[in-house]
């Protein structure tokens, strides 16, 4: 098409061969890579798998990300609704599209249906959307510059303080190992063990 000079749909078609090229420059979905099987990472209770997309430019490890996502989505819809299946951690994700079209939007929305859990970490929560602050259950917000007050204004319409500058303050000045955590809209300020600390607590209590 995008040869085809007289073809109307020629500059469409150019437009979005700008914009995916990458993707075949890298050789992103080769046939000699590694195969994804969601059956077998689902059947495989307990086991955690970690998918790493070094080596990817920014824009093209969002596609690859987001590609991915549709493809669990489109493997769990069609097993149907159901129990808790599997928990989907997602870093970095301020990087993700939080659109009303997006992967990701509709997980948060109807994940939960078909057994998919979503944990979304970030340095940049102010880059979330009001569906991602409305359609996550428990929050753990570590010290964070929120001087818009963009992300207190969404905490403290699920932890029931309407005060949300007094919020932006509290978690602008968090300490090391502190964190706000918020659920069933209740917030309170808790202290989390560094991993050395709670690792020699786990081992005293095995012996």
């Amino acid at each position: 098409m995008g040869h085809d000079k007289r073809n109307p749909l020629r500059k469409y078609a150019l437009a979005v061969a700008s914009h995916i090229s990458t993707v075949f420059i890298f050789n992103t979905f080769r046939a000699t890579g590694l195969e994804l099987s969601w059956n077998k990472i689902l059947s495989e209770g307990g086991r955690t798998y970690i998918v790493q997309l070094k080596g990817l430019e920014n824009l093209l490890e969002r596609v690859v990300t987001e590609l991915l996502l549709w493809n669990l989505i489109g493997y769990i819809e069609s097993m149907g609704p159901g129990d808790l299946r599997c928990m989907i951690l997602l870093d970095e994700a301020h990087r993700l599209s939080f659109a009303s079209n997006s992967p990701v939007e509709k997980l948060l929305r109807e994940g939960r249906k078909f057994g998919i859990g979503v944990v979304l970490a970030s340095q940049q929560p102010e880059d979330f959307s009001s569906v991602a602050f409305a359609n996550t259950a428990s929050k753990l917000i570590f010290n964070v510059t929120d001087d818009r007050g963009a992300v207190a204004r969404q905490i403290a319409r699920k932890s029931g303080d309407k005060d949300f500058l007094n919020l932006a303050r509290q978690i602008g000045g968090l300490g090391r190992g502190e964190a706000c955590f918020i659920t069933v809209e209740t917030a309170a300020i808790v202290r989390i063990s560094d991993f050395k600390h709670r690792k020699a607590s786990w081992t005293g209590r095995t012996r």
